[in-house]
């Protein structure tokens, strides 16, 4: 926790998880506790879109609903160009098909997706299983880790 405008690369950010101290963590667990904008409620009402989280860029925030092109589930992404020129370094939320949480995937500037450690999966896991009624804004973590 390095200060409140700090923007960390994604390395620094999963090096923070497997460094960090109990009390460090403690205080990231408080910082996430916060509702996201209402596009975020909208779409845990829509049976089949996708959401595009806030872009890994500094400041920059764009959050929108991407209708999928047939009746498919997640985790089959269709990515237009439109969507893969915003990607940019995010994180990215998709429901659970028959379950009320959502999983997380990470792409890289090119739009493919990107491994995340298991410790950094372990937490996010964490984090929707014990919030059930406030889902988390990722790359705000990112911002204020």
């Amino acid at each position: 926790l390095k200060g409140e405008h700090i923007d960390p690369g994604f390395t620094d950010f999963i090096e923070f998880f497997e460094t960090a101290t109990e009390n460090e963590l403690t205080q990231m667990e408080q910082r996430l506790k916060v509702d996201l904008p209402e596009v975020y409620r909208q779409f845990l009402q829509c049976s089949n879109g996708l959401l595009i989280g806030e872009n890994y860029f500094p400041g920059t925030r764009d959050a929108r609903l991407a209708p999928f092109p047939d009746d498919s589930f997640p985790p089959t992404l269709y990515l237009t160009d439109e969507i893969i020129n915003n990607l940019a370094d995010g994180f990215y939320c998709l429901p659970l098909e028959g379950e009320n949480q959502l999983q997380v995937l990470h792409f890289d500037q090119y739009g493919e997706q990107k491994r995340m450690s298991n410790s950094l999966q372990e937490f996010l896991h964490l984090k929707l299983e014990t919030l059930p009624n406030q889902y988390l804004n990722y790359c705000d973590l990112l911002r204020t880790a």
